[in-house]
């Protein structure tokens, strides 16, 4: 390896830092982990920074139901918006970054979607921190989307294909930059990038810089992923879901946006209705089984409340079809 940086300090002096390996993949790892802003979701695109909580380290991976742990994903993320990120670390050194961490990152991804179950992703989350809850409440600041909604939403996101694959490394070479851009343009739920993370040292004091950048994020890549953004829909004000139900004496649509808020409207006039009211009434007559307290007891607001509402009329069948 070659090149390297300078930093200029208060005093004028320059420190010349050169670029070095990693001692060990370990090493980059334990960094990774303890520091997940190494991941630089601001480089991601679209206009709100992706932000990462660790789930686990070494997350245990089945190839079939009911099956043993047949592999071990490096690092298991999850980003503010409830996408799952899977994180693969290889040193430039190693010499199957070229090609064999490639099929090893689509077996991890299309095994994930189908043999890693939410319950486990969400206990493993949960011996992680002493406070599992409370962290997370603070990791996305959202008061609209409680505990068990979030893990509600990762299930979902889940289920819909909808993850991330990230190849770290301190260089990532010309043939898997290549892998890496034709996947990310290819895969419109599936977001699959690269992060070269460099480590500069100053020989005489030992201090050290690091510069990550991410690969593979093309401006063809965005556009097909434009389609699939719920940050950019929530802007336009785009529609998540809209169903209609029909109670004993009255028929009522559900709209919910993509920043989850929900309208309501008697489908007799058109009129507007108080929604929080219906969506109760709405639980009990058609006997949805929504509990109306988060885990923590207290009362959910009416996105948390029509958000469940809209998965269980879909989960049981109980929606007006459209034909």
């Amino acid at each position: 390896m070659s090149g390297g940086i300078f930093l200029l300090q208060d005093n004028g002096q320059v420190v010349d830092m050169r670029q070095q390996p990693f001692q060990s993949e370990e090493f980059l790892q334990q960094l990774i982990s303890e520091h997940p802003e190494l991941l630089v979701g601001d480089q991601f695109g679209g206009s709100s920074p992706r932000r990462f909580l660790l789930i686990s380290r070494e997350m245990g991976l089945a190839s079939e139901e009911n099956g043993g742990e047949r592999w071990a994903i490096d690092h298991l993320f999850v980003d503010q918006d409830a996408i799952l990120t899977v994180v693969e670390v290889k040193r430039s050194s190693d010499t199957r970054i070229r090609r064999e961490v490639v099929g090893q990152m689509l077996d991890y991804a299309s095994n994930a979607v189908v043999y890693l179950p939410i319950e486990k992703i969400r206990g493993r989350y949960e011996r992680s921190y002493d406070e599992p809850e409370e962290r997370l409440a603070e990791f996305i600041a959202d008061e609209v989307v409680d505990y068990d909604t979030f893990w509600e939403n990762v299930k979902t996101n889940l289920q819909a294909n909808k993850i991330r694959l990230l190849f770290i490394a301190d260089e990532i070479p010309q043939e898997l930059r290549r892998i890496i851009e034709f996947l990310n343009g290819n895969m419109g739920s599936v977001e699959v990038l690269g992060i070269e993370i460099k480590q500069y040292v100053n020989g005489e004091t030992g201090l050290k810089t690091l510069v990550p950048r991410i690969v593979g994020q093309t401006a063809e890549a965005q556009r097909v992923k434009r389609s699939y953004s719920r940050t950019s829909s929530a802007e336009l004000g785009e529609l998540k879901d809209s169903v209609v139900v029909q109670l004993s004496n009255v028929q009522y649509r559900i709209d919910q946006y993509m920043d989850y808020t929900v309208k309501m409207y008697d489908t007799n006039n058109g009129d507007e209705v108080k929604a929080k009211p219906v969506l109760r009434r709405i639980n009990e007559e058609l006997k949805l089984g929504v509990e109306e307290t988060n885990s923590g007891g207290n009362h959910r607001n009416t996105r948390q409340l029509g958000d469940w509402i809209i998965k269980e009329l879909r989960k049981q069948d109980k929606f007006v079809k459209p034909w």
